[in-house]
């Protein structure tokens, strides 16, 4: 069985495709999963490039908690001046999304 942040992050990843290929969106993204492309632990979820801004996205449902080292990563983002958003819900996504590019739903 999924994790509900991979569900999340697979309705997400199924929006950005859409804009994508639909409205030819200027949105480049990529998934960290464990062990997988860009993954360190404790580094957020998702990245996305936004018409050319950089994003770190990190997914959480529900209560759960963040780990020290997503913390971590959190103020070094911070420390750097790059944005960083935590998820709890795809209308909360869709929310912080609509701030940087307009697309119709």
């Amino acid at each position: 069985m999924k994790k509900p942040e991979t569900k999340l992050q697979n309705k997400i990843i199924s929006l950005l495709d859409n804009l994508i290929k639909t409205y030819h969106a200027p949105i480049i993204y990529e998934c960290r999963v464990n062990r997988g492309f860009g993954y360190k632990k404790g580094s957020p979820d998702l990245w996305l490039s936004v018409n050319g801004q950089h994003i770190e996205i990190e997914l959480k449902v529900d209560d759960n908690e963040r780990t020290s080292l997503q913390i971590k990563w959190e103020t070094r983002c911070k420390q750097r001046k790059t944005e960083y958003w935590l998820i709890y819900s795809y209308s909360e996504f869709i929310e912080k999304l609509k701030t940087k590019i307009e697309f119709p739903l």
